[in-house]
């Protein structure tokens, strides 16, 4: 009875030095898990909403467009997808994390702790955004760059979007330039050569997209275009200028600093286009309108926080 547990031990110690022996090599033969593999599309969503306190809804929206604006590589069907409306949050989960290069955003954050801010944009792009937000913005900062742009670009739309009009000064030899009116009037003419950005109106995730990018690059054109330069010359505004002699896209300080002296060009261009400073009642308001919409436009900027 004794040699029989003793054989019976012994079998079941040789079981148990193979059954190790398999399970050790085949953990040998597994390469270790990467930091973030295990990470999920949700665990994102959760990180994005600690900053912006959105719904999800809305994080997987903007995550969305991020998407459709980057030079991923995504069919048509899936660009139906993400853009529909209303977005179905189940598909639009379900899409977006069969996205190979989605995922590797979610491997990244599970990496890093935060989700990349130019993990959406191309290389060429991200240079404009560096310039303006610098080389690593946390997500706080990036959410906040993002909001104020949408806040610029609104306002800048409201000048490109004005009905048609003309202003011309008669009974004079040498009319006034009206360089103010020209700048104004600008955004409209723009509008054929410039696509208009489609900014998400909820950003909602510390990521920049390549139409914000475009935004930025849209606003310095404007701000470098030769009636804007001309009313707001480099010798009465030195500090508008950056050191390449350039007016950046968001000079939030300058236009504060110099609100006054703004305020001085745009009333100065009112009394060259109604010198007597008794407009007909019809064209004093319209030009009044015109003026109040620019007006806004810096004001927007300069009250930027």
């Amino acid at each position: 009875m004794n040699r029989l547990l003793s054989y019976l031990a012994l079998a079941a110690g040789f079981v148990l030095l193979i059954l190790f022996i398999t399970v050790g090599a085949g953990y040998l033969n597994t390469p270790p898990k990467e930091p973030g593999d295990d990470t999920t599309i949700e665990q994102l969503v959760e990180n994005a909403q600690k900053y912006s306190r959105a719904e999800p809804i809305t994080v997987y929206e903007d995550l969305a467009e991020l998407t459709v604006a980057s030079d991923f590589k995504i069919s048509d069907d899936i660009r139906t997808t993400l853009r529909k409306s209303p977005a179905n949050l189940e598909e639009l989960k379900k899409t977006l994390a069969g996205i190979p290069q989605v995922g590797a955003v979610v491997k990244t954050y599970g990496k890093e702790g935060t989700c990349p801010p130019f993990a959406f944009t191309d290389d060429f792009r991200q240079k404009h955004l560096k310039k303006a937000f610098g080389e690593n913005p946390d997500p706080y900062q990036t959410m906040k760059c993002r909001q104020q742009l949408l806040k610029v670009i609104q306002a800048y739309n409201v000048i490109r979007d004005q009905d048609e009009w003309s202003v011309k000064v008669s009974g004079e030899a040498t009319p006034p330039p009206l360089w103010l009116f020209k700048a104004i009037g600008k955004p409209t003419e723009m509008a054929n050569t410039h696509p208009q950005p489609r900014l998400y109106l909820k950003p909602a995730v510390a990521c920049f997209s390549n139409e914000e990018a475009d935004a930025l690059r849209l606003l310095s054109d404007y701000h470098n275009s030769d009636p804007f330069t001309k009313s707001f010359p480099k010798a009465n505004f030195p500090n508008l200028y950056d050191a390449e002699g350039k007016i950046p896209p968001l000079p939030s300080a300058a236009f504060k600093e110099y609100r006054v002296e703004m305020e001085k060009v745009i009333l100065r261009e009112r009394e060259q286009l109604f010198p007597d400073g008794n407009p007909p009642k019809e064209y004093g308001k319209a030009v009044d309108e015109i003026l109040d919409r620019f007006r806004a436009y810096l004001a927007t900027i300069a009250d930027l926080d």
